[in-house]
């Protein structure tokens, strides 16, 4: 993140360009609040939509790459029924955010259909740009926000976007890693309560054992009493 993009400020009625990431951290505070990963991306594309020092449309998606490598829709805000559905899934190799994904690189699009295989007709004339996600040098998806038709983007809103795809890359990544821990300590007490539940049957079976030994020796000894 480039420190030119930066400069901190607490009146919204100020914002610049150039002081983006600050602004944007104070919006996603209540984000890192979130306990949801679908509400705390949704979140994300109302801040963005309401950004005062850009002109972003009220629309967009967040995209993550699944186990099989391709971007599932996590959230998204403002689209066609037909556009949501082309976008449910979408394979590295089907489009320009597949291709944005594969290169690491923000981009800027004047149409959904450009430059993509199988592209979804546009509904209307769509500018958009890209936003890889990253971990660890890892891209693990990309959000989309869109701007009015025939927008021409200059200097200082790319690098606002910079800083944009950092500071969503470590909220995102930071909600993948509380989900994760979550998921793994739910499956922890999922299989302590499954040990617990065989032990308590393997006790069981040897209480069982135990006592039909007794009921047998008490009666060989009654038995031989007997005799």
């Amino acid at each position: 993140m480039s420190n030119d993009c930066i400069t901190s400020t607490t009146n919204p009625a100020d914002i610049k360009p150039g002081m983006a990431s600050s602004y944007l951290l104070t919006l996603l505070q209540d984000g890192q609040r979130t306990d949801n990963l679908q509400d705390l991306l949704e979140l994300v594309l109302e801040r963005l939509a309401a950004l005062p020092w850009m002109h972003l449309e009220d629309r967009g998606a967040i995209m993550l790459r699944g186990a099989s490598g391709n971007l599932i829709q996590v959230a998204q805000k403002g689209f066609t029924e037909a556009r949501a559905e082309f976008c449910t899934q979408v394979s590295l190799d089907r489009c320009a955010c597949g291709q944005a994904t594969r290169n690491g690189q923000i981009a800027f699009r004047e149409c959904l259909g450009e430059a993509t295989v199988n592209a979804l007709p546009a509904d209307k004339a769509d500018n958009h740009y890209i936003l890889p996600l990253q971990d660890r040098g890892k891209v693990i998806g990309d959000v989309v926000v869109f701007v009015p038709a025939g927008h021409v983007p200059d200097d200082a809103e790319v690098c606002v976007m910079h800083d944009l795809a950092t500071i969503l890359s470590n909220v995102v990544a930071h909600r993948l890693a509380h989900e994760i821990v979550g998921a793994k300590e739910l499956e922890l007490e999922q299989a302590k309560a499954e040990v617990i539940q065989k032990l308590g049957a393997a006790s069981e079976y040897r209480d069982t054992e135990t006592g039909m030994h007794v009921m047998r020796m008490a009666h060989f000894a009654a038995s031989i009493a007997k005799t």
